[in-house]
């Protein structure tokens, strides 16, 4: 997933600090890098005629959202609707996030060259209003590709049965290379990362690892690019 930083907005610096915040305070809800989505349309259901027994999570894909392609067609519903769907922030160390959560399948798309990243891209003074935004990214939206997957729900698994959920026993089961490191917050609460050879840009996290080895469950699970 590509970094996006932009040094010309005077609220840069805050979200930078807030990021250094949360790297030291993992799981703490900090404005910035929570995922306080501007939109709070975050679960709008779409017109998806596929089961979620369908929706499994293999390489670089859940179902057949893939990395780096168009959003599927199934998913494309009445742009009104889609326009409920679109979301946008920054997580991690000030890095943009804006795409469609869909709640069938339960799973946060987000896309590169969105409205969002443009306005910012042309360092607009003030950024559009969300209406405006979400509009655009309906308007666009055959053509935008697939930046990163968050899953959340524990409906959407591998084939072998890992997701949101599972522990580490039961992921040492499925994959015998597991490995698993401590890395900074991505939104909040999730300060640790588990992941496989077997499955592609598949990334397990968990609150913390501490948490992990004494039995907490996978709290989301990301697809994306190192």
């Amino acid at each position: 997933m590509k970094k996006r930083l932009f040094f010309t907005r005077p609220l840069y610096p805050l979200f930078l600090s807030l990021s250094c915040a949360a790297a030291a305070l993992c799981g703490s809800i900090i404005p910035g890098c929570a995922p306080g989505m501007l939109s709070k349309e975050e679960s709008t259901t779409a017109d998806v005629s596929s089961a979620l027994t369908q929706w499994i999570i293999r390489d670089s894909s859940v179902g057949p959202i893939v990395l780096h392609k168009r959003i599927p067609p199934s998913l494309i519903g009445p742009a009104d609707i889609l326009e409920k769907t679109y979301f946008a922030t920054y997580i991690a160390d000030a890095r943009l996030f804006e795409g469609f959560a869909f709640g069938t399948p339960p799973v946060k798309v987000g896309i590169d060259d969105g409205p969002f990243y443009q306005s910012e891209k042309d360092h607009e003074v003030e950024t559009p209003a969300m209406e405006l935004l979400s509009r655009e990214a309906a308007r666009r939206v055959k053509n935008l590709k697939v930046s990163l997957l968050v899953v959340e729900s524990p409906k959407i698994r591998t084939e072998q049965g890992i997701g949101v959920g599972s522990t580490l026993d039961d992921m040492r089961h499925a994959y015998g290379d597991l490995r698993m490191n401590p890395v900074p917050p991505t939104f909040s609460g999730d300060c640790c990362a588990a992941y496989t050879r077997r499955v592609r840009n598949v990334f397990f996290y968990f609150s913390d690892c501490a948490a992990a080895k004494r039995g907490a469950g996978v709290v989301r699970v990301m697809i994306f690019d190192q």
